[in-house]
Order: structure tokens, then sequence, then C-alpha cells
């Protein structure tokens, strides 16, 4: 069995590698001398691991200091280095095999032991936070200790070692040595502004193994990520290879993404089901022959509405189009809601046949103006369409101020406040996440509030 690294270790290390890679400065407001005072060291040897065998495995486990470690397909024998554990690195795979985990008290810096298991040489990407800081290799089938490389980076640390190379073999890893500190002490060395960072970016987004494969390698990129770095990195995500199939391809699309097991068109405005299987409604519509068309009173016809208005983006590409959050709603519910937002009403001036509300918003809620309020059953999937707006099109000069967002596709504090509120009475159901593999068939993105809705609380979506 390993040992863990002791602090006899860590005393002597501090002399040579801490004081060689003065990281001290990089921190803000962090003096080298207090940085190097507060450092502690750490190694995860896989001790804890339970997979085994010379497959290929994707997992992941508990290890040393409770932090969580994950393994993309790594093998777990053929490739010992140092006791009993050594994930071994597939070679060509898709995603590229790695191990990663997610520290929240910054990384110093850091160093691993690797080899070549079998003849091909290694090569291993040194990841941080998803940006590769250095590539180390060897051809050495004895185990040689790769860095230390300097990272000085503080708060949440997403540390990932990935066999990136199609023309190396695959890579044994061991004993992930890093140093780390903390910039959370009131001394008049600590600026907030660090404090605050570490502090905010404890919680990231962690892999949900119970999500199909495909499902979890999209994301890939996004596990150990919060905040606005995983808010850029979710709107790279959802944006490449984004196929717009125009305003008039809407009609197809719902053919699959918003019909109920029954074959009918599954309307927020008309369902009554509590249970989310589409099995009731104040009235049915089929696909394509109950397009619209006119209407006069609810059940005339079904249309395309866009949960954020048009009219605040000027109807312009992608978001015209965009099935994400354009979904088939009754013509007449969707007129008599207009362009207002959807919030919670204090007194209704128009109740729609399946218990909707248009009035004036509560006060509780920081919005009186007015506005609709849908269904408790649809209200989950709103709020998850609007933090998928705003998250997909952050930023876009197209995206104007209105009720319930401010410029560039940001929600106001009430809004997001109401929105994560809705979202967590809400559950994500069936039918979302139906609508979501289907809506991803076509314009091949994805929404992540309905695959990851704990998104919903990692993002501040007012900034």
């Amino acid at each position: 069995m390993k040992t863990r690294k002791s602090s006899i270790i860590l005393a002597v290390m501090l002399t040579g590698i801490l004081a060689a890679c003065s990281f001290g400065p990089d921190v803000t407001g962090v003096t080298e001398d207090v940085a190097v005072d507060r450092a502690t060291t750490y190694t995860e040897g896989f001790e804890a691991c339970t997979a085994t065998g010379t497959s290929y495995v994707t997992g992941s486990f508990t290890g040393n200091n409770s932090v969580k470690w994950y393994y993309v397909s790594a093998a777990w024998s053929g490739g010992t280095i140092t006791g009993s554990k050594t994930p071994v690195l597939g070679m060509g795979k898709s995603p590229a095999a790695s191990v990663y985990a997610t520290v929240s008290t910054g990384v110093g810096t850091l160093s691993f032991k690797a080899k070549k298991p079998y003849t091909t040489s290694v090569s291993i990407a040194v990841k941080i936070n998803g940006v590769t800081k250095a590539t180390f290799t060897t051809s050495s089938t004895t185990a040689v200790t790769a860095g230390p490389y300097t990272i000085n980076t503080a708060g949440s640390v997403k540390i990932e070692l990935v066999q990136s190379s199609t023309s190396a073999g695959q890579a044994a890893v061991d004993d992930i040595t890093w140093t780390s500190y903390s910039t959370t002490s009131s001394s008049s060395s600590v600026s907030s502004s660090s404090s605050a960072s570490s502090s905010s970016s404890s919680t990231v987004l962690n892999e949900d193994f119970t999500l199909p494969q495909s499902v979890r390698d999209y994301y890939r990129s996004a596990y150990g990520l919060s905040g606005t770095t995983l808010r850029t990195t979710l709107r790279t995500i959802i944006s490449a290879g984004y196929v717009d199939k125009g305003y008039s391809g809407l009609w197809t699309t719902y053919q699959t993404s918003d019909v109920t097991p029954a074959g009918k068109i599954w309307d927020l405005y008309s369902n009554t089901d509590n249970n989310g299987t589409g099995a009731t409604a104040s009235y049915w519509y089929t696909p394509v022959t109950s397009q619209c068309g006119t209407y006069s009173a609810e059940g005339g016809c079904y249309n395309r509405e866009h949960m954020v208005p048009q009219s605040t983006f000027a109807e312009a590409a992608p978001m015209v189009s965009d099935a994400h959050h354009v979904t088939a709603t009754d013509g007449k519910v969707n007129g008599m809601r207009s362009n207002y937002p959807h919030g919670n009403v204090a007194t209704a001036t128009w109740t729609s046949l399946n218990g909707g509300k248009l009035g004036a918003g509560t006060s509780a809620q920081g919005y009186t103006g007015t506005c609709f309020e849908p269904r408790a059953d649809a209200k989950g999937d709103i709020a998850r369409i609007y933090m998928y707006f705003a998250i997909r099109y952050y930023g876009n000069s197209s995206c104007t101020a209105w009720a319930s967002m401010g410029a560039g596709a940001k929600l106001l504090s009430w809004s997001q406040t109401l929105y994560r509120s809705w979202s967590a009475a809400d559950p994500v159901s069936s039918k979302e996440k139906t609508r979501n593999d289907a809506i991803y068939a076509i314009q091949k993105n994805r929404n992540p509030l309905v695959d990851y809705p704990a998104i919903a609380t990692l993002i501040d979506f007012t900034l």
C-alpha cells in the first residue's frame, strides 16, 4: 500500500520546489511569504479506487483528503507505478482518456509520475480549468516525474491529465501531487476580492453518471467549473455545430419535439396533467393540420411562441428560430401573454382554460408589472428555457433590455430569483428530456438546464 505525504516531506519540499516556483505574487493581494506559509502539499495515489482489470472504463471515486476524482477510459491494471493502483489512460479514445478532479483552495505547483506501460511513448496534456498548461512526453518504461509545473491559480481549480495524442500510446500516471493554499484569511495581505472568489467557487458542475455516455461527453469540458467560466464554456458547447433550420423549420421540429405519447401537440398552455405524461389537456391539437391559421378563442390552433419575445431581439437569427425557446402553444393564449414576462400574478385579469393567469405581478417577487403565470407544472420548463437563453445568447448585442432581462440576455435580479425557485419546485420531467433530445437531433445543441438542472444555482445570470 502507498502512504500519504507527511509533514516532514512537506518541510523538505518547501525550501526547494515552492521557493523555486515563487507562486505567491501571482495570487491577487497575497505576498510571497504568506502564500508559502499557507501552502500544503497533497498527493493522490488512487488507492481508494475500486476499479480493476485491463478494460477501459469510466467512473469516479473519493480519494485522499475527500477530493472526488473522475476517470475516463482508464484501465486499472497492466501499468503499475506505485502500490497497487495506477490508471492507464487509453489511446485514441473519444472523448480523450483522462483523470481529473476539482480542488477548492487553489493550486500553486503540480507534478505527477508517468511512464509508458507498453511499447509506444507517452504524451499527456496537463490542463488547468480546461486550458492546456503543459504537455509531458516520455519513452521510459520506468516512472519519471513530470513537473513541478507552476500553476499559480487561486479558488476552484480543475486539475486534468489527458492522453490527447493519437500518435502516442497509453499513458500510466500516478502520485498526482499539488501544493494548495487558501486566500480566505482575514489577514491584511489578502484582498477581499480574492476571498470572495475563493469562497464563491466551492460548488462546481459535477458529471452525472446516470446520464447517457453521449450526453455526459457533450459537457465534458464544463465539469469542475462554476460561475462565469462555466457560463462561457457552456455557451461555447451549445453554440458549436448549431444548425439553424429557419423559422419555418420549427413546424417540422415540433412533430418530434412537442408531441405527447399519443401523438398530439404538447402545449404548455393547454396541458392539465400534473404528472407530466401529456394524458389530459383542455383541448388537443394534431401536428401540422392544427397549425395557425387564425384564432379567436382557445383551442383554435397552435403557433410558435417565443418565450423571450422576438421583438426584444428584432427577430434576428438565430434567436428567432431556436426551438429551445420557441415552443408550440395555443394561438389565443400566446396572444394574451403577448410580450409580457412570465411571473407570479397577484390578481388575474384573464385566465386560460388550464389555469394560466394574466395580471399584475406580485410585490413579493419584486415585479408588479403585467405578467403571465403558467400552471405550476409548466413553471420549471419555462424557467429553464429562460436560463438557456441567458447562456446561449449571453452578450449578444441584438438582445435588448425588457421586463425580465437586461441587455445582452442577462436576467434581472427579480427574474433570476423567481426562475430559480420555479426550476427547483418543478423538476425536469420526461417530457422536457424528450424535447431536449429531439431538438438536439435536429439543430445539434442541447439545453444544459434540462440535463444538469443544478446549473441554475452555479451561474449568476444577472452578471
